[in-house]
């Protein structure tokens, strides 16, 4: 949960979501609370149909038509287990990782090549460099665990969780990696016995 928060802060930047003149915008699967009326002046979720990542395009919806938007942490007031063991992480994450990114292949691969520089790169660095090289990737190293640890801290989980994150970097990249192989060999997205044809997933376009 916390490797995949700071993904997820990185990429999207929720942060900048309640301001009215930058064009970011946030949804969260787990809870959106919306207002009625602006739900359904956006379109509903009928505007959003063949989006694996509906939450999200929920929330670029209600920016686009000029509503306001907060992203508030709701640390200590309500619990939502997301999911129960890392197989289900996977498979959970299979159906939406590629549309996340508006199926590019070209945002996978850089996203991929920028994880793996920046948080597992500085480990092996460790052992296959030497000198001012392997100081300033220390450097990295400690920099990277500082701020995982305070992440950690911040969503009320240990500290020592930063200790995984270069692991937890290799997960996500594995699985956006499968996502994309996935949907483009096999030309659509399974879920829950129900196959989407990638086609038609790409026609949505919000």
């Amino acid at each position: 949960m916390v490797a995949f928060c700071i993904f997820f802060s990185l990429y999207a930047r929720p942060w900048k979501a309640k301001d009215p003149k930058s064009r970011r915008f946030v949804g969260i699967g787990a809870f959106n609370l919306v207002r009625k009326d602006v739900y359904r002046v956006v379109g509903t979720h009928q505007a959003i149909a063949m989006r694996p990542d509906d939450d999200m395009k929920l929330g670029k919806l209600i920016k686009r038509g000029g509503y306001r938007q907060e992203f508030l942490f709701g640390t200590g007031m309500m619990h939502v287990e997301w999911y129960a063991s890392v197989r289900e992480l996977i498979d959970g994450l299979m159906k939406n990782a590629f549309a996340g990114v508006e199926y590019s292949v070209s945002v996978i691969i850089g996203a991929s090549a920028a994880q793996l520089a920046l948080n597992v790169w500085p480990i092996l660095a460790l052992v296959l460099t030497q000198g001012e090289t392997r100081a300033l990737n220390v450097a990295a190293m400690l920099v990277m665990l500082a701020l995982c640890g305070d992440a950690a801290r911040f969503l009320g989980a240990p500290r020592w969780y930063a200790v995984g994150f270069p692991i937890a970097t290799l997960l996500f990249v594995y699985i956006m990696w499968r996502s994309m192989l996935t949907a483009l060999l096999s030309g659509g997205v399974n879920w829950h016995g129900t196959r989407y044809p990638l086609a038609e997933l790409k026609a949505n376009k919000v």
